[in-house]
């Protein structure tokens, strides 16, 4: 399959943090949670409302897309998402709709919006974001489901079936060639940091190509799990890994 993600937009920007969560669930439809951070400097402040766009090698197969910062805005979601105790918020212009600045103990302050889709066609997602003239960090993140049961490449054998998790962030050799005609290089933006986790059942077994490059799998039980997409179907599983 298509395993190559690219981000882009015609304003200059930085991603300090991209977040990408899958999730296989037994008996369900895959989703996929993606989290946008935005770097927003001090000397350079975002003003004007501006769109970001993200190529997805699945987007073909995507039945609906949730903005989840009205689950975010719930602070105790946010703790566990950033790892960090929050010590106040605001609510921006005194309506939750538009968001929450969450001020963090260790980390900068963070300023949860709302993902605003502009379009999304057969392979790109592009979200419109208005910054509000905010001193700290943008973040967005979405829930989107997928007509599909795995987004992992899977490989049958006779005894069991493998199912390989092999993302790229914005590999400019791997770029599709409608999507070359359709952007400029220069137009991909700086990805600082990826944190990519996998949530898959606990019957599962897994092995890593070079186990070096990871720093922990965790098992999570019922209601343990940090991450914001947790309803009946998941509840049902007794345990996770998550990776």
């Amino acid at each position: 399959m298509n395993n190559s993600f690219y981000i882009f937009s015609s304003q200059k920007l930085t991603i300090e943090r991209l977040h990408l969560c899958t999730w296989d669930v037994r008996g369900g439809k895959t989703r996929f949670e993606l989290g946008i951070e935005i770097l927003n400097e001090a000397n350079n402040i975002l003003q004007s409302p501006f769109k970001i766009s993200i190529h997805l090698p699945f987007t073909i197969s995507i039945e609906k897309v949730i903005s989840l910062h009205k689950s975010l805005c719930d602070e105790e979601n946010s703790r566990y998402i950033f790892n960090d105790i929050i010590s106040s918020s605001d609510i921006i212009d005194e309506d939750l709709m538009r968001g929450k600045v969450l001020h963090f103990k260790e980390r900068g302050d963070l300023a949860i919006i709302p993902a605003k889709i502009f379009e999304y066609s057969t392979d790109v997602l592009t979200f419109e974001i208005n910054p509000n003239a905010i001193k700290c960090n943008l973040y967005l993140r979405v829930l989107i489901e997928l007509s599909s049961n795995t987004i992992a490449t899977e490989k049958k054998g006779i005894a069991r079936r493998n199912y390989i998790f092999d993302f790229k962030i914005n590999e400019r050799r791997n770029m599709p060639e409608d999507l070359v005609t359709r952007i400029n290089s220069s137009d991909l933006l700086k990805v600082k940091n990826v944190f990519l986790f996998h949530v898959v059942p606990y019957s599962y077994t897994i092995d890593f190509y070079d186990s070096n490059k990871f720093k922990s799998i965790r098992k999570n039980r019922k209601r343990s799990v940090c991450w914001i997409y947790w309803h009946n179907r998941v509840k049902r599983y007794r345990s996770y890994y998550t990776f």
